[in-house]
């Protein structure tokens, strides 16, 4: 008996119902997905093969996303497992976003010591009169 193909749904949603730990949004040429950020890891990595099996059409449009982490406290393991599924659809990584808090938590867990990110502001200088 051969096998069937996935029930294709509408983008950001799957089986006729949306998205519970990941907004999907469109960008010309890629896509962002945000990640919520309290979700656990294996109900993020299960709904995103979903949505990407349930919309490889739209998925040909696009050859790379941003991950969208907010204010998530991630880490290699849960990149990596989120890349492998990225991967698979022959889709890559352009970019990552996360607030400063989320990179100073990163940070810290990678240098095993306390991170502070400071602003700096740009400081843009007046021309002189002539």
């Amino acid at each position: 008996m051969p096998q069937k193909d996935p029930p294709k749904a509408p983008f950001g949603s799957h089986g006729g119902s949306p998205s519970k730990y990941i907004q999907i949004k469109g960008r010309p040429g890629s896509l962002e997905l945000v990640i919520d950020p309290d979700a656990p890891l294996i109900n993020i990595l299960e709904e995103l093969r979903q949505l990407l099996l349930a919309n490889t059409t739209l998925l040909q449009h696009a050859s790379a996303l941003t991950l969208n982490f907010n204010e998530r406290e991630i880490d290699r393991l849960q990149y990596k497992e989120i890349h492998k599924i990225v991967e698979s659809q022959n889709l890559t990584v352009a970019g990552i976003k996360l607030e400063p808090e989320a990179l100073e938590s990163f940070l810290e867990g990678e240098f095993g010591v306390p991170v502070q990110i400071q602003q700096v502001a740009s400081q843009t200088r007046a021309a002189a009169p002539l």
